[in-house]
């Protein structure tokens, strides 16, 4: 093979936060049976683990999309698998995110 072959990258991707946000979201709905889940998100790939919660365990699922660019749109995949979609208000991810930054693991 002659010579180096490289490629230039677009866009980079963090894959880790969405896996943990569904893990927990399980882990809280197995042990903990909350009255409601919140989620604080508009990635389409926890669309799966937001239906299982709402459908198998019957636990109603709040979306709360953090649109911070006008013309950035809400995924339609996650609004139709939550129960109800509400439009969060600017910062709430900052907000959501540095709290539970501060909650024990225990």
């Amino acid at each position: 093979m002659s010579g180096s072959k490289w490629a230039r990258v677009l866009k980079t991707e963090e894959k880790g936060p969405d896996v943990n946000i569904a893990a927990w979201m399980l882990i809280d709905a197995v042990k903990e049976r909350p009255d409601l889940a919140v989620l604080v998100s508009n990635d389409s790939d926890l669309e799966t683990p937001v239906r299982f919660v709402r459908e198998h365990f019957k636990i109603p699922v709040l979306l709360l999309p953090p649109v911070s660019r006008p013309g950035r749109n809400v995924s339609q995949t996650l609004t139709a698998a939550a129960s109800a979609t509400k439009a969060s208000p600017p910062g709430v991810a900052t907000q959501a995110t540095a709290f539970c930054a501060g909650m024990s693991t225990d």
